[in-house]
C-alpha cells in the first residue's frame, strides 16, 4: 500500500494560466482548474485537498483504470484457448480490474516538462489475473494553443493479453452541488443493454427518442427519475454509447456544458465505446474540494473505453493486444466558454 511519502504530485502549467494537478499514484488526473466565461478560474474535477483523503477514495476519482476498465462477467475470459480468472471485487464480477489494478499501483515519471509528463509502469505476468508482462505508459499533455488535456496511452506486451486503459476523472463544471442541470450531448444513439449486474447482456439499443437519447443537448437530471428499471439498477446512468468503428480516429463522443458557469467540455477519443456514469453511487470518507461528503450525482464520469466485457463479447470491437503490435489509444478533453 502506498504511504502519502510515496507520492509525487505534478502539475501542469498553460501559459494562458490554467493548470491540471497529476501524480504518480494510479497515473491519477487530481485537479483541473478551468477558466469560467469571466475568466475565473475554478476547480472543475471531483477530488480532495490532501493525499490522505485521495488515497482512501472509493470512487476511482481520476485514476487511470486497468488493465481492463469496467467490469468482466465473473472475472473470466478465454484468449488462444485458456481462461484466465482475474480477480472479483462487484460480487461475482471484476470491476476496474480489482484491486491489484492499475488505479492502485505505483507509477514512475520518466518525461516531464511544463506541459507534460509521462507515467510508466511494468505490469507483471499474471498480475490481478492477467496474461503477459505488459509495459504501459500514460502521458499528460496541455496543448500550446488552446485549452486541450490530452492522455495518450501506449503499451507493448510479450505475450498476447487484453488491454482496456481509461481515466476515471468526474467532471462539475460548476464546482459544487450536483450535475442535474449540466448539458450533455452524445454523438451516438447506440447503447448497450445491462442487466441487474451492470454488464451488457450482448444487445445493442438504438435510443434514439428515448430517456437515454442525448443526441440533442439536455439536462442530464430531465429524464433520469423515469420508472424504469435501468436507471433504478444504475441510481441514474451507468451506460455505455457506441461507435461502429474498428480503426482508432479522433471523435468527438461527448459534450458537456454548463449555463451557471458558462464552461463547455467537449470529449474525443479514439476508443469505440463511451461509458456515461452519473454518480449514482458516489460516496467518501473525506470531504472533497467541493466543500462536502461525495453525494451522488456530485460529478459525471465520462470513460471512453473499449465496451464491458469486451473479452467476451466478440461481436465488438476487441482488445486483445499481441507482442507484435503497439496499443496506442488518446482522450482528449478539449475546455471552452460560451455567454
Amino acid at each position: 500500500m502506498m504511504q502519502p511519502d510515496d507520492i509525487e504530485v505534478v502539475r501542469l502549467t498553460h501559459p494562458s494560466g490554467y493548470y491540471i494537478e497529476v501524480c504518480n499514484y494510479g497515473a491519477s488526473w487530481l485537479s483541473a482548474y478551468m477558466p469560467d466565461r469571466d475568466g475565473q478560474l475554478g476547480e472543475i474535477l471531483l477530488g480532495y485537498n490532501d493525499i490522505e483523503a485521495m488515497l482512501a477514495d472509493p470512487n476511482y476519482a481520476g485514476r487511470t483504470v486497468g488493465r481492463f476498465a469496467n467490469r468482466i462477467r465473473q472475472g473470466k475470459f478465454t484468449l488462444d484457448g485458456r481462461t484466465y480468472q482475474l480477480e472479483l471485487n462487484d460480487g461475482n464480477n471484476s470491476n476496474h480490474s480489482g484491486p491489484s489494478g492499475l488505479s492502485f499501483r505505483k507509477f514512475d515519471i520518466v518525461r516531464r516538462d511544463q506541459l507534460s509528463v509521462t507515467f510508466h509502469y511494468l505490469s507483471s505476468d499474471g498480475e490481478g489475473g492477467f496474461p503477459a508482462n505488459v509495459d504501459i505508459y500514460v502521458t499528460y499533455g496541455l496543448t500550446k494553443e488552446d485549452c486541450q488535456v490530452v492522455i495518450d496511452y501506449s503499451a507493448t506486451t510479450d505475450a498476447p493479453t487484453v488491454l482496456n486503459l481509461t481515466n476515471h476523472a468526474y467532471f462539475n463544471l460548476n464546482g459544487y452541488g450536483d450535475i442535474y442541470s449540466h448539458q450533455l450531448r452524445v454523438s451516438s444513439t447506440q447503447m448497450l443493454e445491462t442487466d441487474s449486474e451492470f454488464l451488457p447482456t450482448g444487445k445493442v439499443l438504438d435510443v434514439a427518442g428515448s430517456p437515454f437519447d442525448f443526441s440533442q443537448p439536455k439536462p442530464i437530471g430531465r429524464d433520469i427519475d423515469w420508472n424504469m428499471q435501468q436507471f433504478a439498477w444504475n441510481r441514474g446512468y451507468n451506460h455505455c454509447y457506441m461507435w461502429n468503428r474498428e480503426k482508432p480516429s479522433n471523435l468527438i463522443q461527448a459534450e458537456l456544458s454548463s449555463e451557471v458557469t458558462g464552461r463547455r467540455l467537449s470529449l474525443y477519443s479514439t476508443y469505440s465505446a463511451l461509458q456515461i456514469y452519473s454518480g449514482g453511487f458516489l460516496s467518501s470518507k473525506y470531504p472533497t474540494r467541493f466543500g462536502r461528503i461525495a453525494q451522488p450525482a456530485d460529478g459525471i464520469a465520462l470513460e471512453a473505453q473499449f465496451a464491458p466485457d469486451t473479452p467476451n463479447l466478440p461481436a465488438f470491437p476487441q482488445c486483445t493486444l499481441n507482442p507484435e503490435e503497439k496499443y496506442w489509444q488518446r482522450i482528449i478533453y478539449r475546455f471552452q466558454t460560451f455567454e
